[in-house]
């Protein structure tokens, strides 16, 4: 769409500390908490490219802006990652955060209760809890 020059609005709905890894030029920011709040301001007179990490937020969000009528919502799979991956490969992308990503499935998968996860990358330090039922607390920090 942007190389066709096709008017839309890429939403990011990922949190400060994602943001400031890497985004879109242009984007439209509301992390995925504020858009209940946000809904009626979003566009839907042109296609509205909904985005996350990994495509999982915005899935859901993509979901539940379709069941309010914005019939113009579609969902970026494999996110910001999918794309630093396939169209832009100098953009700068959050390694940590596919690390624990996968071992968050890897311990789901196993039916742990309860487990907590740290990674330290770069500048980075991000940490995980997962309790079941699929309740996660994210927490990510520069370290300056």
């Amino acid at each position: 769409m942007r190389a066709a020059r096709i008017a839309h609005t890429v939403l990011d709905l990922r949190e400060p500390e994602e943001m400031a890894i890497c985004a879109l030029a242009d984007s439209l920011w509301i992390p995925m908490g504020s858009v209940p709040e946000q809904i009626d301001s979003l566009p839907r007179a042109h296609p509205l490219v909904v985005l996350c990490h990994h495509g999982v937020r915005s899935g859901m969000v993509t979901a539940l802006l379709r069941e309010d009528g914005c019939d113009n919502a579609r969902n970026l799979r494999g996110g910001i990652d999918a794309w630093a991956r396939l169209v832009a490969p100098e953009m700068p992308r959050s390694d940590c955060i596919d690390l624990l990503w996968q071992v968050l499935m890897m311990q789901y998968l196993k039916g742990k209760e309860e487990f907590e996860l740290e990674c330290v990358s770069f500048s980075w330090k991000t940490t995980l809890l997962w309790q079941k039922p699929f309740a996660m607390h994210w927490h990510e920090q520069a370290l300056r």
